[in-house]
């Protein structure tokens, strides 16, 4: 009925940032014509942000328990983060994953 359009997103799934479209709407009723043009501007956004993160410990200290992911974020808000993996071993000491899945144990 060429009441709404259709948006899909570019093939590439790493794409990230602003795409541009217009359109004309127009008035035809038998009697009287009449068009006029708009854009629509879209933001793609990524669904999950991971910040980096800086922690101090006492070299004393074992099995601290490091919240990685209290400074990342999703589009939209709220949505449940987990730490899917360890993906880099630290140069010293070990990391594992806490049971839940939501920090690390340094």
């Amino acid at each position: 009925n060429k009441t709404a359009v259709i948006y899909s997103p570019p093939s590439d799934p790493l794409f990230i940032g602003k795409t541009k479209f217009e359109y004309e709407a127009c008035l035809d009723d038998g009697l009287y014509s009449a068009c006029d043009k708009a854009s629509v501007t879209i933001s793609v956004v990524a669904p999950i942000v991971a910040m980096d993160d800086i922690v101090s410990i006492l070299s004393t200290t074992n099995g601290t328990l490091i919240n990685v992911l209290q400074n990342d974020f999703t589009n939209p808000p709220g949505q449940q983060l987990i730490v899917k993996e360890i993906t880099m071993e630290p140069s010293s000491g070990t990391c594992v994953l806490a049971e839940n899945k939501t920090a690390v144990i340094y």
